[in-house]
């Protein structure tokens, strides 16, 4: 087992964005629970996940979608050389 702490983190409050809804391409169908691809200014690419939509903003949870989360491995050996 891995803690959060250990793994992806804990979940940061401050990484849930409210964006202008006009910022995402109107062919993109928006639901709660819908994986965007967001780009940061260094041109880095990672998920956004639509928590909320509002009538003129969308909100964004830009956490990795394993923070918050301890992990947990199932392994089965299957040689050892």
């Amino acid at each position: 087992m891995v803690p959060a702490e250990e793994a992806y983190g804990k979940i940061n409050p401050k990484a849930v964005q409210e964006v202008d809804r006009s910022l995402i391409p109107k062919d993109i169908p928006l639901t709660v629970g819908t994986l965007l691809e967001t780009t940061d200014p260094a041109g880095h690419t990672f998920p956004a996940k639509v928590t909320e939509i509002k009538e003129k903003t969308v909100m964004l949870d830009l956490n990795h979608p394993l923070a918050g989360k301890e992990l947990t491995f199932d392994v089965k050996i299957v040689d050892i050389k």
